[in-house]
């Protein structure tokens, strides 16, 4: 949890494949990262992890299938410019 909090320089994130869960607001006001890309490994985002960062779209190296089994907390990018997530077969729109 909160692992970059406020970290101002960080612009993009490659996650790990062997990063299993994204914990409650580990990007949370990183207000200059607009590029992360998450692993198919993952099977949680938690509460406000993205919150305030300048992200608009994430890469996710998975399916549109696996996505959605992701368990995201409701509030997993709060205020953040989230619109689009890029799948392997295609795009989901938020």
């Amino acid at each position: 949890e909160d692992a970059f909090d406020h970290c101002e320089s960080l612009t993009s994130v490659n996650i790990p494949s062997s990063v299993t869960s994204i914990g409650d607001g580990a990007f949370k006001e990183c207000s200059s990262l607009i590029s992360v890309t998450i692993p198919n490994s993952v099977t949680s985002i938690g509460e406000r992890a993205f919150r305030y960062s300048a992200l608009t779209s994430v890469q996710y190296t998975g399916t549109k299938e696996q996505w959605k089994k992701i368990e995201l907390n409701e509030e997993w990018a709060d205020n953040s410019d989230i619109q689009v997530v890029r799948c392997t077969d295609g795009e989901i729109r938020l």
